[in-house]
């Protein structure tokens, strides 16, 4: 997505001795981009690696749905496999392991653009597992935080491959998540464009059924006939529009293209 940046000319009235900003590599800088801008942790790991998903799919000119684990209580992780456009060894070391770098930012196409949504997982493990499928060859990488607190990425392995291109992201899940996990993914998913391919049939069933509520549904919004909350939906992300915008309760969504809000 394009973020429209407020560039102010800046002039001195003298040659005055100045030093840049800069960022810190720290622990502390990491945990604040990685967990506590999250209010809602489960809910954003959930969004923020679909979306890289979904926008790896329209990047390759992929229709088809990617694919979504959720965690069950025999089957204890996450994952979203997509089948996009893969990342090379090259720009795994380079653009996926830079904070703030993102190839999407100068397209509405996309949703993503700040760079920082790779980082997720983090806010609820230490490590993470993901596989990149690229031109034939699958790498293997362990994303984790080092004894600073420092996220690193470890290539594992590295083979021939006939799957196709893409990247799957896992993240391990305590058993005790695995409600809220399927709770959230339904929140999610049911606003998005394209709803993925979900191994839980029920998670499936609800987006499904709350779909089907709205009376009236067409490319700008959707209402139900129920009283509830208002959202505005983007690039398949839903914010909630506050109540005094919203005086008679209307439930349902307002859709935007993305890059007009």
């Amino acid at each position: 997505m394009i973020l429209i940046e407020d560039v102010k000319d800046v002039e001195l009235s003298n040659s005055f001795q100045k030093k840049e900003f800069s960022i810190k590599n720290s622990s502390k800088a990491f945990s604040i981009l990685a967990d506590k801008i999250y209010s809602n942790k489960i809910r954003a790991v959930l969004r923020e690696i679909s979306c890289n998903a979904y926008d790896s799919h329209v990047e390759a000119k992929n229709p088809a749905p990617f694919d979504v684990h959720l965690p069950t209580y025999l089957e204890s992780w996450f994952s979203v496999r997509d089948y996009g456009t893969g990342i090379s060894p090259e720009s795994m070391n380079t653009f996926y392991s830079e904070v703030f770098t993102s190839t999407r930012g100068n397209s509405n196409d996309f949703v993503g653009s700040l760079g920082i949504g790779r980082l997720s997982p983090f806010c609820l493990c230490d490590s993470f597992t993901l596989e990149s499928f690229y031109r034939g060859t699958k790498s293997v990488y362990s994303v984790y935080k080092d004894n600073l607190g420092i996220p690193q990425i470890a290539l594992l392995t590295q083979n021939e491959t006939v799957e196709p291109n893409g990247v799957l992201v896992s993240v391990t899940v305590p058993s005790s998540q695995t409600y809220e996990f399927q709770h959230e993914a339904v929140k999610v998913f049911k606003h998005f464009d394209n709803i993925p391919n979900i191994n839980v049939s029920s998670v499936k069933d609800q987006i499904k059924d709350q779909i089907k509520e709205y009376l009236v549904d067409n490319e700008e919004f959707s209402i139900s006939s129920n009283y509830g909350d208002l959202f505005a939906v983007m690039g398949n992300i839903a914010y909630l529009i506050d109540s005094s915008l919203n005086p008679d309760h209307f439930s349902g969504i307002i859709k935007f293209k993305i890059g007009e809000l």
